[in-house]
């Protein structure tokens, strides 16, 4: 039996009721496409001065993920909101029938939930979620963490993490940093939790707000942070720990025991370079920011003003 539903202080998971389904491994490669997306989704109450139009951006997107297989989505907050739900119902029709939602946070000071979320259109067989023990600044009123899902892709069973860690701020930077480091720590003692004793292919995706550009303009070389990320959770931490031993043997038996990973970075591998994944304005050469949200902004304004767009037409037909 899948648990289905709210689990207190566990994921929420939902599945078909009647839900029989059963993939059987075939041969030959297996291919997935996946999707992550930080949604910008904040609570009902939190929002830009002119608006987030996260009901118009909501709708955009749940005709907009037809062509994918998992979805993974940060700050899709469940407090005082129904969102995700609601996500989940436009997105069956595509045929994913399989959600998971990140817990509530049952800390005092963690105001809202995680806003993660993974969606399937392959049984969820498995579910997990930790909460990241560090965070400064704004986020200690999140419950941020890292969601886990095993799906049975066709047969072939796969890991997907999905995480949200700690944003930099202005007057924290060094601070958000450290932090950050931290939870790569703890990202890779909860994958190596949950993988130990299988094969299975593991996904981690999500926000990990890392700069993975050196050079800000060509996005060719690695950040020294994004370097950290991906020796962490190779396992390159231990590596060095291990060659502090001075007994060789036990180190040897400590190799054996530990699984240690190779880490594909998938979307510079396929570009060559690092593109951009973060951005809600473009600037010219003039410092002025400009809104490149130009086109939820009419579609807002139409919604409001639903005798406005009227109104022009008949002024259209007039001078016609």
């Amino acid at each position: 039996k899948i648990p289905c539903g709210n689990m207190g202080n566990k994921p929420t998971f939902i599945t078909p009721k009647e839900d029989t389904t059963i993939e059987e491994a075939g041969s030959g490669t297996v291919t997935a496409k996946f999707l992550t997306y930080n949604l910008f989704m904040r609570p009902p109450g939190i929002s830009k001065p002119t608006g987030d139009y996260k009901n118009s951006r909501l709708e955009l997107l749940g005709d907009s993920v037809e062509e994918f297989d998992i979805l993974c989505f940060q700050e899709l907050f469940t407090a005082w909101s129904d969102r995700p739900s609601l996500l989940s119902e436009s997105t069956k029709k595509f045929g994913f029938k399989y959600f998971v939602h990140a817990p509530a946070s049952r800390a005092s000071f963690r105001a809202v939930d995680a806003g993660l979320t993974i969606m399937s259109k392959h049984p969820i067989e498995n579910v997990d979620f930790v909460l990241y023990k560090k965070a400064n600044s704004a986020d200690m009123f999140a419950g941020k963490g890292i969601l886990h899902a095993l799906v049975n892709l066709r047969g072939n069973r796969i890991h997907v993490f999905n995480t949200h860690m700690q944003a930099s701020y202005n007057d924290t930077r060094p601070q958000s940093r450290a932090t950050r480091v931290s939870q790569f720590k703890q990202l890779s003692g909860f994958i190596k939790k949950h993988v130990e004793g299988d094969d299975y292919p593991i996904f981690v995706l999500g926000d990990f707000n890392v700069n993975s550009r050196e050079d800000i303009q060509e996005g060719l070389r690695d950040g020294k942070e994004y370097q950290t990320l991906l020796k962490v959770l190779s396992g390159g931490k231990w590596r060095e720990e291990k060659k502090k031993g001075k007994d060789d043997k036990e180190n040897e038996n400590n190799e054996n025991d530990t699984k240690l990973f190779i880490v594909h970075d998938l979307l510079r591998e396929q570009k060559g370079y690092h593109p951009v994944t973060y951005g809600d304005i473009c600037r010219e050469k003039k410092p002025s920011p400009r809104d490149v949200d130009k086109h939820l902004k009419e579609k807002n304004q139409k919604e409001q003003n639903p005798d406005t767009e009227k109104d022009g037409e008949e002024q259209k037909e007039k001078k016609g």
